[in-house]
């Protein structure tokens, strides 16, 4: 008797989980990466939230779509060494489009960053960053980040990180550990799991 009621509890709250899963719409997703060389290099972090990564190609972001990518970390160095401070910026929701490549974050297409202030020194100035990315029709795709150095013009470009990455990370930047379902893969579990009991309870009835 016990046991019976123990299976009834369990399959309840697995239900419960289910529906409670499916009523949310948003659901957070964290994904970070790293950009390099030549000159400049650093690591990001984005939250996504919502339906943000389905499907393959650009995609519009934030305003009035389903979509919400909010940049909410961000390191960068020059030459490797010299950090730039751009935190008075972070939060940054300035995010138009994302590239989307088999269900994961290829690219992101920002505003100009900044600008981050060097007061002295050889790095004085001011600085800004900027994601964009090129698609074509054969998901032959490159994602750089760029680098301004006291004006916003395309010839105040100093430098540009070509190798930019992306993987599922936690909400600092941590990879998640092999095997962790995402979110997602946790919400299909549990509405198989819910699916199952009601099923079982109709044979029953």
């Amino acid at each position: 008797m016990a046991d019976k009621t123990l299976r009834k509890v369990l399959a309840r709250a697995l239900v419960a989980t289910a529906f409670a899963a499916l009523a949310t719409t948003a659901q957070a997703v964290f994904v970070s990466g790293v950009f390099d060389p030549p000159d400049v290099s650093g690591t990001h972090t984005f939250d996504l939230e919502g339906p943000c990564l389905t499907g393959s190609g650009p995609r519009a972001v934030n305003d009035d779509t389903n979509c919400a990518v909010t940049l909410t970390r961000l390191t960068v160095l020059l030459d490797h060494s010299f950090p730039l401070n751009f935190s008075s910026f972070i939060p940054y929701t300035g995010i138009d489009s994302i590239l989307v490549i088999g269900g994961q974050l290829a690219g992101v297409h920002t505003g100009l960053i900044g600008a981050a202030t060097v007061s002295e020194g050889i790095y004085a100035g001011s600085w800004w960053i900027q994601y964009y990315y090129n698609f074509s029709t054969d998901f032959v795709f490159e994602d750089p980040v760029s680098l301004f150095h006291n004006c916003t013009d395309p010839s105040c470009i100093v430098d540009t990180a070509l190798v930019v990455t992306f993987f599922p990370s936690d909400a600092n930047g941590n990879p998640l550990p092999n095997g962790v379902p995402e979110p997602g893969s946790l919400l299909l579990i549990a509405s198989a799991l819910g699916a199952g009991w009601l099923a079982r309870r109709r044979v029953a009835a």
